[in-house]
């Protein structure tokens, strides 16, 4: 993994973490309605560190994802062509 360029990799996975937080956003708000009356049902409460906690955490997802796609043609000794020179 020595010829992975990681400042692209953090910020393909910081976009990467953004779309994963923006497709949260709306499963959140259109699809699952119903989460917060169900989280209060249990006695929780759901505040904005556990909101911060869950961003950061897609933000880390999408760093990860983007480190194994790039790792993997260097694991695997798969020729592929650079799209840079």
């Amino acid at each position: 993994m020595s010829n992975v360029d990681w400042a692209r990799v953090i910020l393909a996975g910081l976009v990467a973490g953004v779309i994963i937080n923006l497709f949260e956003f709306v499963l959140n708000v259109i699809v699952a309605k119903d989460m917060e009356m169900a989280i209060r049902a249990f006695g929780r409460q759901m505040g904005g560190v556990q909101l911060a906690m869950f961003s950061m955490w897609a933000f880390l997802v999408g760093i990860f994802a983007v480190w194994l796609y790039a790792g993997i043609p260097h694991r695997f000794h798969l020729d592929i062509p650079q799209t840079r020179p």
